[in-house]
């Protein structure tokens, strides 16, 4: 199974960690591998190439660092089970046309925004 995690903020990343994680659960379960990435862009997507995905446990008192493969484009013909996306509402715009173009079949949407498109 492949899926792909867009928005590198908060939320994605704490379910970006989870997930790379839960890799050899899940490929047990699913009886097949399991990849996940993550896209990021700018500044995000340079951190998380050099240093890893960073989860400040603020309630564990701890600090992991997980290795993902980070992406920084959507191209037409990858081909994921799953693509999560984590953005807001302003970010959505610049997005558009990536996942129109897209091949996946399964786009789903996780906000904080009830009044979303």
């Amino acid at each position: 199974m492949r899926i792909l995690i867009i928005g590198a903020g908060v939320t994605g990343s704490i379910y970006a960690s989870f997930l790379i994680n839960s890799k050899k659960i899940l490929e047990k379960k699913l009886k097949e591998p399991f990849d996940i990435k993550i896209l990021a862009r700018g500044e995000t997507y340079k951190r998380i190439r050099s240093n890893g995905l960073k989860i400040n446990h603020y309630l564990q008192k701890i600090i992991t660092i997980d290795n993902i493969p980070v992406i920084k484009t959507l191209e037409a013909n990858d081909k994921y089970d799953y693509i999560l996306i984590f953005l807001r509402k302003t970010q959505m715009k610049d997005l558009i046309p990536e996942i129109e173009s897209n091949s996946s079949h399964n786009f789903v949407f996780i906000g904080n925004n009830g009044t979303g498109a």
